[in-house]
């Protein structure tokens, strides 16, 4: 089987809208939490991560402009459209929780679009995959979306990395895209998890999420196709795992049994041993129970390595990302190997008697990586995780 490898990536965020730029605030520890009133929480201030300046609740498209965006950049990148000029053994995979529900929401779009609903440009959850379809200059053999809580596009790119592997596809076109709504903030709130002071993964004073807002693309290819261009690739997908809690709709796993399946299963598929992770992108989202749960599932994974491992969480600055954290932590993680940093887990102060691992605290790290894995968990009890791997 060939090698999956990163040929190109767009990111659009409240720390920028360009890798450099992006990579440089997280390696700094800069937070994009801010402090906004939503009228939907009855003009309370609530803290987010906007990714723009616009008030966050009024542009029911923005998953879909997101997602376009970071789609260009990427194209540009990878200078992709020098070898597909028709599409043939390309697919583009999108990853989203909740991307279509802004528009769901706002009366007037579902008044005036719900016509539109027989060519799919509206369809749940498909829309902004046949969005983005429109503006390639060719239809790609494969389309679909994944719409696994937060985990939709880690497991995105799993799916994608094996279809490359498996000759199934030359090239893969991976974006995870999410905007904040007031479905989101409605859901959170009645779970009683949206944070009253700021986000604080794995501290002992966490007290919950930030909700965020964003969009990443991952283009994915075969090693050959990407030779063939003659231009550099930045990193190898080289495997991942998928598992399910079958637990509670909301609670994962107090145990971990879940995380800590797919976590193994990354390892076998990437034939590595526990001893070859360089550094963990938690999921980290800043809650009671899911901070001690995925500390217990490292545990079980990483056995007497587990302390030795830097561990970091980039929604300690991004908020949670719901569907596109996946896709924006994965491109955290392959800058981390290419600049050979490992980002913070800032926002960290009061250590938690049962989250004993090392976060890298308030300030990041350099360090050679040559292996990354990135984990994503989400309701339903979907969790996946996703080793990225230097190149040589």
């Amino acid at each position: 089987m060939g090698r999956a490898v990163v040929s190109g990536l767009g990111v659009v965020s409240a720390l920028g809208n360009d890798a450099d730029t992006f990579f440089s605030r997280l390696a700094q520890g800069v937070s994009g939490v801010t402090e906004k009133s939503i009228s939907i929480l009855g003009e309370t201030k609530t803290f987010l991560c906007a990714a723009t300046d616009s008030n966050p609740l009024e542009e029911p498209l923005k998953a879909f402009k997101l997602a376009e965006s970071v789609l260009q950049d990427a194209l540009k990148m990878s200078h992709l459209l020098d070898s597909y000029k028709n599409g043939e053994r390309v697919g583009l995979f999108i990853g989203t929780a909740t991307g279509i529900i802004p528009v769901l929401e706002s009366e007037r779009g579902l008044i005036c679009h719900i016509n539109r609903l027989k060519d799919n440009s509206l369809k749940p959850y498909n829309g902004i995959a046949e969005y983005l379809t429109g503006k390639l200059p060719f239809k790609p053999m494969f389309v679909t979306t994944f719409t696994s809580a937060c985990a939709s596009s880690t497991i995105a790119l799993i799916e994608a990395a094996k279809m490359i592997r498996k000759e199934m596809l030359d090239c893969v076109i991976v974006i995870g895209t999410e905007a904040l709504s007031s479905y989101d903030f409605l859901g959170f709130e009645s779970l009683g998890i949206i944070s009253k002071t700021n986000i604080k993964p794995f501290d002992d004073d966490r007290d919950g999420i930030v909700l965020g807002e964003g969009a990443a693309a991952i283009i994915i290819e075969n090693e050959e196709s990407v030779k063939k261009r003659k231009i550099p690739y930045l990193v190898e997908i080289a495997g991942g795992g998928i598992s399910n809690d079958a637990y509670r709709l909301a609670t994962p796993d107090p145990e971990g049994t879940g995380a800590a399946k797919c976590m193994n299963a990354a390892l076998q598929q990437s034939n590595l041993s526990y001893g070859a992770i360089d550094y963990i992108n938690a999921h980290g989202t800043g809650t009671k129970l899911n901070d001690r749960m995925e500390t217990k599932a490292i545990k079980q994974v990483f056995k007497e390595n587990s302390k030795e491992i830097p561990i970091s969480s980039s929604k300690s600055m991004l908020g949670h990302t719901r569907g596109a954290s996946g896709a924006l932590e994965g491109l955290i993680s392959i800058l981390s190997i290419v600049n050979e940093f490992i980002p913070p887990t800032i926002n960290y102060n009061t250590p938690d008697k049962e989250c004993d691992l090392d976060y890298v605290p308030n300030i990041g790290r350099a360090a050679p990586i040559q292996h990354v894995m990135s984990n994503s968990f989400g309701f339903g009890g979907h969790n996946s995780s996703v080793i990225f791997s230097k190149v040589y």
